[in-house]
């Protein structure tokens, strides 16, 4: 997701090239997540995190911006719309400005990459992140953008799996670029393994042969901002549907009605802007927890824009035949259903000794 990756970055190019009396520039409207990893990168190497205000329209202050990047700045990182403000930042000016003092520009594109069309060529920044879980992927995956020749020059944030090309005791060599960056098994489509990005462009182009996931909009704000718009995300689709069907095996069925009924609840704070609360983070908590187990492999067909399932399987599905048969010595005996019958009736035996009621 956009924290990790940060982290990734702040942790093998920040560790390398951020050194003491450097610069590290950053905006006031940053999640924290765009921050805390500089703030201990700055403590760290005796570098300084220079903070860049907001004008009073609640837009980046980009005179300030321009003032604060010096020939000492080694890095701007910035986000590219405000999680909190949905403030869009100029990121194309932001980088020329950073690429003129030779210093790179991060970008936090958690919440642009649902909403707008982002080309990183165009944008001409050097990193950029983003999270699955703002684009209906499950949570816990995202992408990290990095330019090839910086890319290169970055050792491996986490060592083994795929990542690894030769190993010995003695030593071992890392895998070409971008696998030296994938350490474990990925995920794979077709029995593909492919990296977060190829699998977002890989199910976009099927599923955009398919007509799946276009869906035309009108967003009414708490705040009372009006925007409309057409969103494309076929790939962001076709995962939810996967997920839906390995949810099917994976999870009981009260644990999904349950985690349904608070959905809504989650839908509404995130539409609302109340990002930042105690109830919000209970919820998501929960919801984390009860899909801890949800993985497996899912085979859909694609079709005139409806996604079905073909087949599906996991490891820790619940579905077992053996169990579920009342022959062959399974777990089911019909006499239990007595005992069960009895108790499930008393509270209406006992509601109707006290408002006793004439059916006649």
């Amino acid at each position: 997701n956009t924290t990790e990756a940060i982290n990734l970055v702040a942790k093998t190019w920040g560790e390398s090239n951020i050194n003491h009396g450097d610069e590290i520039v950053v905006s006031e409207m940053e999640h924290h997540s765009n921050l805390v990893p500089w703030q201990q990168l700055a403590e760290r190497k005796g570098a300084k995190l220079k903070l860049v205000g907001l004008d009073s329209d609640y837009k980046l202050n980009l005179e300030q911006l321009h003032s604060e990047i010096s020939d000492r700045t080694r890095l701007v990182a910035i986000t590219h719309m405000s999680n909190v403000l949905g403030t869009i930042t100029p990121i194309k000016e932001i980088a020329i400005a950073a690429h003129k003092v030779g210093a790179k520009i991060l970008v936090d594109a958690a919440q642009s990459v649902p909403h707008l069309n982002v080309d990183v060529q165009d944008l001409e920044c050097d990193f950029l992140a983003f999270s699955g879980h703002k684009m209906l992927a499950p949570t816990g995956i995202g992408c990290l953008y990095v330019t090839e020749e910086i890319l290169s020059l970055m050792d491996p944030f986490m060592h083994g799996g795929e990542m690894v090309l030769e190993v010995s005791f003695e030593k071992a060599s890392w895998a070409d670029l971008p696998m030296r960056f994938e350490a474990g098994t990925p995920v794979s489509i077709n029995g593909e393994s492919l990296n977060p990005l190829e699998i977002v462009l890989k199910l976009n182009e099927i599923g955009g042969r398919n007509g799946i996931g276009r869906i035309d909009m009108v967003e009414n704000r708490f705040v009372g901002m009006k925007s409309r718009g057409v969103y494309e995300s076929p790939g962001m689709t076709i995962l939810y549907d996967a997920l839906m069907y390995v949810e099917q095996l994976t999870l009981d069925r009260d644990l999904v009605h349950l985690r349904d009924r608070l959905s809504p609840e989650v839908a509404e704070m995130v539409y609302y802007g109340f990002w930042y609360h105690a109830k919000l983070d209970a919820l998501l908590a929960f919801i984390e927890n009860a899909c801890q187990k949800v993985n497996g492999e899912v085979t859909l067909k694609l079709y005139k824009g409806n996604i079905m399932v073909d087949s599906r399987s996991s490891g820790n599905s619940l579905y077992d035949e053996g169990i579920a048969t009342m022959e062959g010595g399974g777990s089911y005996n019909q006499d239990d259903a007595e005992g069960f019958l009895r108790i499930q009736g008393l509270p209406g035996r006992v509601q109707g000794r006290i408002t006793p009621r004439d059916f006649s």
